[in-house]
């Protein structure tokens, strides 16, 4: 694996932007079926991955980490271990035990406030955080 420009370690992809993304850096980001990305919307959208790039204008190009160790910005709190899902900012959440949830990463350190960037490992889970 290749050390990305956000930082971490893993394959990233480029798409077209569906937006500007500036201010999203480390956030989840979805693919729409026109191949763009924007801000993941929540815990019912499974995100392709974390922004590592600040795509500035509609269709600028979109650096997209999809596997790996990744940058992530938080929600909230979150301690090692921790499964984590999308919030409605795109920020990583502290997945939910009772609800079906699209765990997309696993917290690799401590978070102890929204706006703090942790590394996480990335990964694919859909339904509840039971088990993990």
């Amino acid at each position: 694996m290749a050390t990305s420009a956000g930082g971490g370690v893993g394959n990233v992809v480029s798409y077209k932007s569906a937006a500007d993304l500036s201010s999203y850096q480390y956030r989840f980001v979805t693919l729409s079926a026109a191949n763009t990305v924007n801000l993941s919307g929540g815990t019912n959208e499974m995100p392709e991955g974390v922004l590592i790039n600040k795509p500035a204008s509609t269709s600028a190009a979109s650096d997209v980490q999809i596997d790996g160790i990744a940058k992530l910005s938080m929600n909230g709190t979150c301690a090692y271990g921790n499964v984590l899902c999308s919030g409605t900012d795109g920020r990583g959440l502290l997945a939910d035990a009772t609800g079906d949830v699209h765990v997309r990463a696993k917290a690799l350190e401590a978070a102890s406030a929204a706006g703090d960037i942790i590394s996480v490992r990335l990964i694919n889970q859909l339904g509840t955080t039971a088990g993990l």
